[in-house]
């Protein structure tokens, strides 16, 4: 499944936990934080999932450092993904 997030929407934190959580179908008060994110990508987010997040800079430019460890959440799914061996794993694309 690939699905989007649209960076020209996301001008805090919470605007993108709202929008990915939407995406993935999860309550966005279940979590708003870097653990219960991690939580819901290692455990409850169907797979295969491709995540392109489009307009990435401007998301990074609102979020500061808060988007690259958005990013590193990402980065650790993928990598388990890949230890794990799984055929269907979560993948993304910064654009």
């Amino acid at each position: 499944m690939k699905m989007s997030i649209d960076g020209t929407e996301i001008r805090e934190l919470g605007d993108f936990y709202q929008q990915f959580y939407d995406l993935i179908d999860v309550n966005p008060k279940q979590g708003r934080n870097l653990n219960a994110l991690w939580d819901h990508m290692s455990g409850s987010v169907d797979r295969p999932l491709h995540l392109v997040w489009v307009n990435s800079e401007n998301s990074k430019k609102n979020l500061g450092p808060e988007f690259e460890k958005l990013i590193e959440v990402f980065e650790r799914t993928r990598a388990q993904d890949i230890a794990w061996g799984l055929e269907e794993k979560f993948t993304y694309e910064l654009e």
